[in-house]
Parts: structure tokens; sequence; C-alpha cells
């Protein structure tokens, strides 16, 4: 008799427990859904598994349709899939899933460097000279004092450059200034140059000149 009585309290202890396999819910879920909103997709997934959402409609849309198709894979994988190409993520704490607006990448402004062009010679600034950054449409002229401002990215390089100067490619350096010495172009400087009263080198000419090629003379 208590034999038969010990099997029978098993029995019912067995049928009233708990289906350890109804928790689809504490291992793996299985959904298919197509151009659904958010928030049902949601409470299906609190109905199947033991996980509840926790969110604000202020900040995150759950009107938005979604679609998911997946069958036996953990609820990472699903909310993975589920919220890729929102501006949605999640976090589990417990059984709780707390979904926030993901946090926008700021761009970080370009930096402006700031320097100083001088003639190497001279020590004397040196105005009007022309400067850009390396592979870029970002451009500055130096002032009366050889001073100029620009933004350059960090790592890129300067363009200098000034008529009779030898043109300079020249680092950026973060948080300091740029001095900028140039020397003039030999090349361009010792250049000679054929005038109605004969032939000068260009450093000597004073007059204004102009190039004509051969095949403009008739």
């Amino acid at each position: 008799m208590k034999r038969i009585t010990f099997l029978l309290l098993s029995f019912l202890m067995a049928v009233l427990s708990p289906n350890p396999v109804s928790a689809q819910n504490n291992s793996t879920l299985t959904l298919s859904v197509s151009d659904t909103p958010l928030n049902e997709i949601l409470n299906k997934i609190e109905k199947k598994t033991s996980y509840s959402f926790q969110y604000s409609t202020q900040v995150i849309d759950v009107r938005q349709k979604r679609s998911i198709h997946v069958r036996n894979q953990p609820i990472e994988a699903v909310l993975n899939i589920l919220l890729k190409g929102t501006d949605i993520q999640y976090h589990i704490k417990g059984k709780q899933i707390i979904l926030n607006a993901r946090k926008k990448e700021t761009k970080k402004a370009p930096e402006k460097s700031k320097g100083i062009v001088m003639d190497s010679k001279t020590r004397e600034p040196i105005i009007g000279a022309s400067i850009t950054v390396e592979g870029e449409k970002t451009g500055a002229i130096s002032d009366i004092d050889g001073r100029f401002e620009i933004e350059a990215p960090e790592h890129s390089k300067l363009c200098v450059s000034y008529m009779g100067y030898a043109t300079q490619l020249v680092p950026v350096k973060a948080n300091s200034l740029l001095e900028i010495w140039m020397s003039e172009d030999t090349k361009v400087i010792d250049e000679v140059v054929v005038v109605g009263y004969g032939a000068v080198s260009r450093k000597n000419l004073t007059t204004a000149i102009a190039q004509v090629k051969p095949e403009k003379i008739p």
C-alpha cells in the first residue's frame, strides 16, 4: 500500500511540475514573422520565453516593421537578427532585456593647424604663400605676417608653395605652430630669359615678360 501511495505521489509531482521543455524559453527560440511591428514581435518573444522587455517608446521606435525567421536559436542570436539595421541596442540582465537607442558616433571635427612661412635667407615672412592639404581641396594663404591657419586631418601633409621658391611638403603636427622656412628655387631664378634687348637671368629681370610658344609664331 505504501509503495502504491509513493508511486502515485511521484506521478502527480511529475504531472504538476513545470515542463522543462516548455521554455523553449530558457534555451532556444523558434519564430517566424513578416512585416510585423516590432512591439508585436517582442510580445511574441515574451510569450514564448521567460524573458521580458523593458523600453521607452520615447527613446526607441517599436512601431517599425520587422521580419524574422529563425528556428531553435538562442535569444542573443534572435535579437541580433531582429535588431540588425536599427538604431536599437539591447542588454540582457537576468530575465530582463533592456532596449535602448544605440549611441551615435560623433564625427571628430578636423583639427586646425597654424603656422608661419618665412624666407630662410632673409628671415622675413612670406606674404601670399599658398598652403593646401595634400590630396584635398582645403587651402589657405599666408597673411602679412606670414601666418596661416588651415583645417588639416592628423597625420596629413601641407603643401606650401610660392613663386620663385621650392615647394615644400610639411607633416602636420598637433598642438604646435609650424615654422616653414622656404628657400629660393635656383632652377627658376637662374633661368635665362631672352628679351628684345638681349638675354638676362630671370632673377635680374625687372620688367614684365610673356612666353610665346614656337607654334604660335606665324
